[in-house]
């Protein structure tokens, strides 16, 4: 059976309904697709954890070389969670030595601590904690006007500890005690809340500023009815069949909802504008004609771009980011999906739907006015736009993909502000280093000891670190007590490793003593270079005082690595996406001046985004680096349909400027219409306080404003710029 047939059948049945002694004819495809609209939200909200999972390893995959020399550092050493707590006061009071007291206690009674090292469960006093060589690094902060403590937690779940551990600091801050945090778990848990918090504040938003949009535009209740029932049908179900096949909710995959709504509502407004298209040129035609009509002319190019974005997002395989891979698993299969939902439950929504009265809407009232715009080649706007994307491109060039932690959260703000103070007095990001010794083997004498003290001190005066302790700091702090004089390093380390010493030893040394651990806190503030060159410059002066340096690890190298994966992602993914568009191209139009038109016209929306982030010195971060994979897909996706136009109609000239005139005529309200809806809806992004989700609202926002101009100017003129024109000689005028 031919298509055309199969969808007549579908859209033939009605359902026939009295009311007031008037007869009501709804079609029961429409019905049909607001029932499976219902089933799947009511399946989604029984079954799907919208919340997203964030975890300190959560970011890279299993087979991460990284996270390899990460496990095996934890195994080498007991490494339990941490969490860094400063306490502002007057430290020499005793009021202070108090309030200190009662804060440790109370956090040592939570039944997820290990244990509290603070100034009263420590040293005692602050004099004694001064003239500790361990007790000044750990618990002392630069400035003199605070002290550290740090909670060593079990393997649990941050959610519910971090708000038991806020309620503690809640009952406890004050003016003359204030209280400031850091640590893995609860920067890991204050990202998971931001991203969740946007998703439901701002998913919603844009939702209903889409729906704004569409009912302003066409003023039809029953297609604002039909594209929001389908868009969230299709968005919800991506999510339950990700969850389903065990993609699970990642910092990426939380925003999954909000793409596959736009990749949805893609389709459907070439769908409706086709329609209208249809309904000025055979409006003696049935409106169920008119409908499949538009579904057949529109198909194609939906098909091969719904193919060109599921390569795009295929391609993020390569990549070793974890996070980066579960948007590639569950964004390929939400765009088959949003394919499917669109030209299966929208078209029903437009049987009924006549040919309105001329100029009833504001895209026909507008009509005749900027239509002309496109009767003729704008060549200074195109040169504008490609001198423009030459000159930001070097932007590329300085693009940040390495923030730093403290560029998470909003600038100003009390979390913010607090995680600053502690990285300014000592360190906020833990760096760990698994060293030995090349010439004994061994860590238990005297000049291995001298060895690891000498790097210890020469770590200390890099100004990236912010503190640095290891089995020395820590051995000089037990001769602090004199009897500890008469003993040997090997004394020392057994008594130390035992449990009336609380086994403190197990977190430098191996109990072969052939490794030992350095552990470092690095500042973040005033980073101006990539973690991997601060690392690079670290292992240098490890190396240089003659120990070898044999695993590093911890938060500090992790996003260091992550750092990198971003900018390979980049790279590699546009590469691909880029790489897969040609081919398709080739394939569908087998002209290499069309090909290389489209590939060109698509070269700029990336050079500008990237090009104004580089320049501007704005970061690309593991949540906002998708959005300009989400604003090609866009003209990816109108190019295709102007190009399949051409073909179609006009498939001797394809490189002739009358096609492209027709075409960008034809096409330029559903690709201005689709960047505005999109635009605006991912725009209310950027109004976020949670800085990664207004660099995400920022980047597609850009991608979609420049999308209409790539297609609608750039690939215009390219497609049908006649090289010949430029060395033909003028003709000779007679006098």
């Amino acid at each position: 059976m031919k298509l055309g047939r199969i969808f007549s059948f579908y859209f033939h049945a009605n359902l026939n309904l009295g009311l007031n002694g008037k007869t009501y004819s709804i079609p029961a495809a429409v019905i049909v697709s607001l029932v499976w609209a219902s089933i799947i939200t009511a399946v989604f909200f029984q079954h799907v954890q919208l919340k997203p999972e964030i975890g300190a390893n959560f970011f890279f995959s299993s087979d991460d070389p990284q996270m390899q020399d990460d496990a095996r550092i934890q195994k080498m050493f007991s490494q339990e969670a941490q969490l860094i707590f400063n306490a502002k006061g007057n430290i020499e009071t005793p009021e202070y030595q108090t309030n200190i007291k009662s804060f440790s206690g109370d956090l040592a009674a939570l039944p997820e601590v290990i244990s509290v090292v603070s100034l009263s469960s420590g040293p005692g006093t602050f004099l004694k904690a001064q003239e500790g060589p361990f007790w000044n690094r750990v618990l002392l902060s630069d400035d003199g006007q605070s002290t550290l403590l740090s909670v060593f937690i079990r393997d649990i779940e941050p959610e519910e500890f971090i708000l038991k551990i806020e309620n503690i600091i809640a009952r406890h801050n004050a003016p003359q005690f204030a209280l400031q945090v850091s640590g893995e778990p609860y920067i890991v848990e204050q990202l998971r809340r931001g991203l969740y918090r946007d998703l439901k504040r701002f998913s919603l938003a844009a939702v209903l500023l889409f729906g704004s949009l569409f009912l302003f535009f066409f003023q039809s209740f029953r297609i604002l009815l039909g594209a929001m029932s389908v868009c969230t049908g299709a968005s919800m179900l991506t999510l339950i069949t990700s969850q389903a096949v065990h993609v699970e909710t990642g910092p990426l995959t939380a925003n999954l909802s909000t793409i596959i709504f736009v990749v949805t509502l893609s389709h459907i407004i070439f769908i409706i504008f086709n329609h209208r298209t249809l309904m000025k040129k055979i409006s003696e035609a049935g409106a169920e004609h008119r409908a499949v009509t538009a579904m057949k002319i529109t198909l194609p190019a939906s098909f091969w771009s719904m193919a060109t974005t599921v390569l795009g997002f295929l391609s993020l395989f390569l990549v070793k980011a974890m996070p980066l891979r579960q948007l590639g698993a569950a964004g390929a299969l939400g765009t088959g999906i949003a394919f499917i939902a669109a030209y299966l439950f929208f078209p029903p929504f437009l049987k009924d739907i006549h040919k309105p009265a001329a100029d009833t809407t504001p895209i026909e009232k507008h009509d005749r006015k900027i239509e002309p715009f496109f009767y003729r080649k704008h060549h200074l706007l195109f040169w504008v736009l490609a001198v423009s994307a030459f000159v930001l491109a070097f932007g590329i060039f300085r693009i940040k993909t390495d923030p730093s932690l403290l560029e998470y959260f909003k600038k100003g703000g009390e979390l913010r502000d607090g995680l600053e103070y502690i990285d300014r007095n000592g360190g906020s990001s833990p760096l760990f280093m698994v060293v030995k010794n090349p010439e004994s083997g061994f860590f238990n004498d005297k000049k291995s000891f001298e060895k690891l003290w000498e790097t210890t001190l020469a770590l200390e005066e890099n100004p990236e670190v912010g503190s640095a302790v290891s089995l020395p700091i820590l051995m000089a702090q037990a001769h602090t007590n004199p009897l500890a004089r008469f003993l040997t390093i090997e004394w020392l380390l057994d008594l130390m490793e035992s449990k009336r010493f609380g086994e403190v030893a197990k977190y430098f040394i191996t109990p072969d003593r052939s490794h030992s651990l350095i552990m470092l806190r690095m500042r973040e503030a005033r980073r101006h270079e990539p973690r991997v060159e601060i690392l690079k410059q670290i292992s240098g002066i490890v190396r240089q005082t003659g120990l070898d340096l044999v695993l590093t690890g911890g938060i500090y190298s992790l996003q260091g690595r992550m750092a990198e994966l971003i900018a390979s992602s980049l790279l590699s993914g546009m590469v691909l996406l880029l790489g897969t568009f040609v081919a398709m191209v080739w394939f569908l139009s087998h002209s290499a001046r069309l090909t290389l038109a489209m590939f060109f016209g698509l070269c700029m929306i990336p050079s500008i985004i990237y090009g104004i982030l580089g320049f501007s010195g704005i970061p690309v971060d593991i949540i906002s680096a998708p959005a300009a994979n989400i604003a090609i897909s866009i003209s990816v996706d109108s190019m295709i349909h102007m190009l399949l136009f051409v073909c179609r109609t006009r498939p001797a000239e394809k490189t002739a400027w009358k096609s492209w005139k027709l075409a960008a005529v034809q096409y330029w309200k559903p690709v201005t219409f689709t960047a505005l809806v999109i635009g605006s809806g991912f725009g209310i992004f950027a109004l976020s306080d949670f800085p990664p989700t207004q660099r995400f609202g920022i980047m597609v926002v850009m991608g979609t404003f420049m999308a209409p101009f790539a297609t609608l100017i750039a690939l215009a003129f390219l497609a049908s710029f006649q090289w010949k024109n430029i060395f033909r000689k003028p003709k000779s005028v007679s006098p």
